[in-house]
């Protein structure tokens, strides 16, 4: 398996680009899907054939680690789904990319210092069933 992972910041041409996409595919013009971060990684990968989608598990693993070290170095993060979405739906900003053939944008994330000093514990709403197999 080979990965390969594209560092944007802020004041690039394409994070303005695909934080106008992405914000289009949300609905929601007049947000920053990207928060404003100073820096998003975008984790690419190819197709796998013998396995179908396991670049995204493989992916969503790899950003999970980068999440949880970011939080152990007091970085802020989050996790965007839609900046792969937006990548593979608007040519344009693929080819910005320049990936090596074969390989597609599978996720991303953001990093940054938060603009909050305080953090405030939110309610879950959502909640999950299990069923337990012994």
């Amino acid at each position: 398996m080979q990965l390969y992972a594209y560092y944007g910041n802020s004041k690039s041409k394409l994070y303005k680009k695909l934080s106008q996409k992405v914000a289009l595919l949300r609905g929601t013009p007049n947000f920053d899907p990207l928060y404003g971060a100073p820096t998003i990684i975008v984790i690419s990968a190819k197709q796998h054939v013998k396995y179908p989608h396991a670049e995204f598990a493989n992916a969503a693993c790899i950003i999970e680690n980068m999440l949880l070290a970011a939080t152990d170095q007091n970085i802020g993060s989050v996790y965007l789904w839609g900046v792969a979405m937006a990548l593979q739906l608007y040519s344009e900003l693929f080819q910005e990319l320049d990936l090596p053939d074969g390989f597609i944008p599978v996720s991303g994330l953001a990093l940054g210092y938060a603009d909050i000093t305080e953090l405030k514990v939110k309610e879950l709403k959502m909640s999950i069933t299990t069923k337990r197999i012994i």
